[in-house]
């Protein structure tokens, strides 16, 4: 290189400068705003530390702090999202963990609060909330002299929401006013259980030194003289609700379930409380589902006219003739608060045209019966019960005509049909109640000979199909709540096991005009796929999806193509698979540690994502993807991404439609009129319903239920 034509040593240092410049700002401005310049940005759980304070002071030491970030932008109060640094956290870690020495944060309360202060009709209130709550979180400890006032507070704020209501007009604001004010109800129930029984009982306390939920919230009572009892650690009890609050993770349910029995089964009568609250408010029902007697009526056969023959005898008479059958069947739901109450009905007519002789005597006849033939189903907490069928039934006949064989002789034809009348006359009465009888029991006998088998396909269908699936995957199906109105039946149920967690949240209202109305809520499908037993294994895709069919019970025909031997996946050890159910979409995560195809590809650390939504056409209903599949990991170049869509993008292919609605009901032709009126993803739950197409005669009750309907 020439001196003159050449860089100098001088121009080669400065090009060095700026290079090294060039990498060192970026990575400082990328690090005051929380991620590495060569991750992915999306929306993810981030975690901040706050400085660590002067022990000796009166602020609260150092603890671990989390934000939810959604679409680049945080939901919580933005107060709230200034610290030192943040850090991304990688996806093999497992959720944010919150710590507290006393009553913890309600970030997610704390949220939908910061959203209600947007709005002016709920501003003020929303604001007298926050400040209770603040307050609650300052307080020293747990037997803060101050707690009760709070509480007392809180509780006359849940109960001026009432009020509030009314003057809501938009349908969003006064959803989020009602959620939560129910979020605040089952957190005040928990912190005066806990309340109370931190000031009458004494608490153990955990070793120190050992992470938040890696420890045991409830330990055995080896070390008190009665083993009866169990030692609570409240502080981090509490702080493992608000954590599961935030994640919704089946890992942080598990941790917090694992508390519950033991407090149930304790000797002190508070802890037992407190047991019993957490019990009601998170393994509450979370599968509902609600049928009108018009959705039965409807699902039933549509009237039926049969004629057949008539040979009898009647009074030791000969009868024959024709008959025309006319039936009709129809159900009937019987109020009861603790079961729900079925009654079958058949009613019908008989239409008879009979010729009845005796000797040379001819009686014609034209009569008709009507019956009514009722059978009574039970469905509660031990199975299906049917009661044995009761019949009746009214005749009434009406003599047309009477031949005899000396209708040619003078005198005797008349005097022989006068006899005749008169002796039918006289046995009338016995006639209809032979022929009653023999009605009913005919009734009585085909309505439980086509009844009988239809109930026992359907129970049997029932069991095998669904139940007996559940109760194989180890999800312990259980009824909550059983109750029957006039015009409704309702079921509310729960899938899980001791050890795990299922509804909590308040869930949305069907339509007052639906025929039938569904709400699923994400532990129950989080729960199943707990039980799949997928953490930390590895299995090519057309082993797990044997695998996967062997633990439901279900022996499938057939491979799926998209199930390719080639792809090796090894699940994460902690949530490999889990949903979430909010802002109208289910977001299926698969959290994976390696992933080959063949021996040349290899991917660790990957997370999948795909959002699902419903699609409704007349009465059906689907979940369908919707978008594209979403991957983040390390490093992923180009032709990474190419090769795990191919594989990804077919196992959760597009064209894979998740139906929302029994065949039974969306196939049946009297079911033509009647479309989706509601599909509805919101909160960690699923709510679909089935209406009459007329919009007009819908209402929308924005309120959502609690625990107790």
């Amino acid at each position: 290189m020439h001196p003159q034509n050449g860089l100098k040593w001088p121009h080669f240092l400065i090009l060095t400068l700026v290079f090294v410049l060039g990498i060192l700002v970026p990575l400082s401005w990328h690090r005051q705003r929380g991620r590495h310049p060569i991750e992915p940005l999306s929306g993810r759980n981030q975690l901040y530390r706050q400085p660590a304070v002067d022990p000796s002071t009166d602020e609260q030491h150092s603890f671990w702090r989390f934000e939810s970030v959604a679409h680049g932008k945080s939901d919580l109060n933005p107060n709230n999202s200034e610290s030192p640094y943040r850090r991304w956290s990688p996806i093999a870690d497992p959720a944010p963990r919150y710590t507290a020495s006393a009553w913890p944060t309600a970030h997610t309360l704390l949220s939908r609060l910061h959203r209600l202060a947007q709005t002016e009709v709920t501003r003020v209130w929303a604001q007298n909330v926050t400040d209770q709550l603040s307050a609650l979180e300052h307080c020293t400890s747990l037997t803060s002299e101050q707690a009760p006032e709070i509480f007392s507070a809180i509780q006359k704020l849940i109960d001026s929401a009432v009020e509030i209501a009314p003057e809501i007009d938009d349908r969003g604001t006064l959803y989020e006013l009602n959620a939560t004010r129910y979020d605040l109800i089952r957190r005040l129930d928990v912190w005066k259980a806990s309340y109370q029984l931190t000031t009458h009982f004494p608490q153990g306390v955990l070793p120190s030194g050992q992470p938040f939920l890696t420890a045991s919230l409830v330990s055995g009572g080896d070390d008190t003289p009665n083993a009866d009892f169990c030692t609570v650690k409240l502080s981090n009890l509490l702080a493992a609700i608000e954590q599961y609050e935030f994640s919704r993770r089946g890992s942080d349910a598990t941790q917090l379930a694992s508390a519950i029995d033991p407090l149930l089964k304790s000797a002190n009568e508070s802890q037992r409380t407190l047991g019993t609250v957490i019990d009601q408010h998170y393994r509450n029902a979370n599968l509902r589902i609600v049928a009108t007697g018009n959705l039965m009526n409807r699902l039933l056969p549509p009237t039926r006219n049969d004629a057949g023959k008539i040979d009898d005898t009647i009074l030791g008479v000969p009868v024959w003739g024709n008959s025309r059958t006319r039936t009709s069947l129809r159900t009937r739901l019987i109020p009861d608060p603790h079961q729900i109450r079925i009654g079958m009905e058949a009613w019908g007519h008989v239409f008879s045209d009979t010729v009845a002789s005796n000797r040379s005597v001819y009686l014609y006849n034209e009569g008709e019966t009507a019956f009514l033939v009722r059978k009574l189903i039970l469905i509660d907490h031990h199975g299906v019960k049917a009661k044995p069928t009761i019949a009746h039934a009214i005749s009434e006949t009406e003599l047309i005509d009477i031949e005899t064989d000396y209708d040619n002789i003078p005198f005797v034809g008349s005097w022989v049909r006068k006899a005749a009348r008169k002796k039918h006359a006289e046995g009338h009465d016995q006639a209809l109640n032979e022929t009653e009888s023999r009605v009913a029991t005919q009734a009585r006998r085909t309505f439980d000979q086509q009844l009988d088998p239809r109930l026992r396909k359907g129970i049997d269908g029932f069991y095998y199909e669904l139940w007996k699936p559940l109760d194989r995957l180890g999800l312990e199906p259980t009824a909550v709540q059983l109750y029957t109105t006039e015009k409704r039946a309702t079921g509310r149920l729960r899938l899980g096991h001791s050890q795990q967690l299922a509804g909590c949240s308040a869930r949305p209202r069907a339509l007052s005009n639906s025929l039938l109305s569904m709400q699923f809520h994400e532990s129950a499908i989080n729960n199943g796929f707990a039980q799949l037993d997928l953490a930390g294994k590895s299995f090519s895709l057309h082993d797990l999806y044997l695998h996967v069919m062997e633990k439901m019970g279900r022996d499938p025909e057939e491979v799926p193509e998209s199930m390719t031997k080639k792809v090796h996946v090894t699940f994460a050890s902690q949530d490999p698979f889990s949903v979430r159910c909010e802002d109208d979409r289910v977001t299926l995560v698969m959290s994976l540690k390696k992933v080959t195809k063949g021996s040349k590809y290899k991917w660790l650390n990957l997370r999948i994502t795909a959002d699902y939504g419903i699609e409704s056409e007349g009465n059906r209903a689907y979940l369908v993807r919707q978008n594209a599949i979403r991957l983040e990991g390390k490093k992923l170049r180009t032709r990474d991404q190419i090769a795990l869509r191919g594989v990804f993008s077919k196992v959760l292919s597009r064209g894979n439609e998740i139906p929302l609605m029994p065949k039974k009901v969306t196939e049946n032709p009297r079911m033509e009129d009647v479309v989706v009126t509601q599909k509805q993803i919101r909160d960690g739950w699923i709510g679909i319903a089935l209406g009459p197409r007329d919009p007009q005669t819908a209402n929308l009750q924005h309120r959502p239920e609690t625990r107790n309907r």
